[in-house]
């Protein structure tokens, strides 16, 4: 069993080749100046899965009390071809994806969230089923903070599709772990889906 520290960066990888069946890392950062989080991450390579511990602490920088807490959850954009980023492949003629069996796309199984230690509800958005909206029992006013804490799995989908994803014992990554949406200059959350548009541009 290996440990190791694996700092952010553009496209990070996972070699499972040069490690052993269970790989944790620790991976902490800050974004969009509102929230910090601190995730533990377990590799099942043999279902190429990643079993993941999370927790967000999310700081109201706005003037706005929030009623409403809205989480990127881009690895969830591979689960169905009928997604924001499947319309897209379909505008892209990327047929691959569309014929593709559901072992090849990803998806993320969310099995624990809660807010300050108290079982939250949440649900995707209709139509954008990779961004979760999570209501809060209590607003939370400006300069106030609040903790998400979440388990959930990670299915990595194949290379193929993005050059992102599983690729013969390489895991390709990018943005693919829960965060805070974007917060607009308005006090809004922005709904912004993964189409994966930087990428697409480039290959």
């Amino acid at each position: 069993m290996h440990s190791k520290l694996i700092p952010l960066s553009r496209k990070p990888f996972f070699n499972t080749k040069s490690f052993l069946v269970i790989v944790f890392l620790l991976l902490i950062f800050k974004s969009f100046g509102q929230q910090q989080t601190n995730i533990t991450v377990v590799l099942d390579e043999a279902h190429r899965t990643f079993h993941v511990k999370q927790t967000i602490l999310v700081t109201n920088n706005s003037t706005k009390s929030l009623t409403t807490l809205v989480l990127n959850d881009w690895n969830h954009a591979y689960s169905d071809k009928y997604s924001p980023l499947g319309k897209r492949f379909s505008d892209e003629y990327v047929r691959n994806f569309h014929l593709a069996p559901e072992k090849e796309r990803g998806n993320t199984t969310i099995t624990k969230m809660t807010v300050n230690d108290s079982i939250a509800t949440w649900n995707r958005v209709q139509n954008q089923l990779d961004l979760i909206e999570v209501p809060l029992k209590i607003s939370l006013e400006p300069n106030k903070s609040v903790t998400i804490a979440l388990e959930y799995t990670l299915k990595i989908p194949d290379a193929r599709f993005t050059r992102l994803g599983y690729d013969d014992g390489n895991y390709y990554l990018k943005n693919c772990f829960l965060s805070l949406a974007r917060f607009s200059n308005e006090g809004q959350f922005v709904y912004y889906s993964n189409e994966n548009l930087e990428d697409m541009a480039n290959t």
